[in-house]
C-alpha cells in the first residue's frame, strides 16, 4: 500500500505497481498507478496462488493518444512514487475505463 514518508516522497508497497492502460471504447493510454487491495482471506488465497488483487489509485485522467507520451507520464509517475522498476508492468493492460474496476495479475 501506498505510505507518504517524512520527506515528502510516496512510497510504493511491496505488490503495488504503475502500467499503462488502453481504454478498448476510446483507444486512449492511461499511465495508473495500482494498489494492491487490502488483505483479506481470500486475497491471500490468491496471493498463495501467485496472484495479486489490486485497484486503480491513480491515473492520467485525459490519456494520450500514443504510447511514447504515455511513457512519459510514466516516467513522472515514478519521480512522484519511489517504485522498484519490477514494479513497473512493460505491457499495456486493457481496460474498460471503469475506475472501479479491480484487476487480478
Amino acid at each position: 500500500m501506498l505510505t507518504f514518508g517524512n520527506d515528502g516522497k510516496m512510497y510504493a508497497g511491496d505488490y503495488d505497481m504503475a502500467c499503462i492502460l488502453q481504454n478498448k471504447r476510446t483507444g486512449k493510454y492511461h499511465v495508473a498507478y495500482l494498489e494492491e487491495c487490502p488483505e483479506t482471506a481470500k486475497n491471500r488465497l490468491l496471493k498463495k496462488d501467485g496472484c495479486v488483487k489490486v485497484r486503480i489509485l491513480m491515473h492520467h485522467k485525459t490519456g494520450t493518444n500514443n504510447m511514447s507520451e504515455s511513457k512519459s507520464h510514466l516516467e513522472e509517475l515514478k519521480q512522484m512514487v519511489s517504485l522498484s522498476d519490477k514494479n513497473i508492468l512493460p505491457d499495456t493492460i486493457e481496460w474498460d475505463g471503469n475506475i472501479e474496476t479491480v484487476l487480478m495479475l
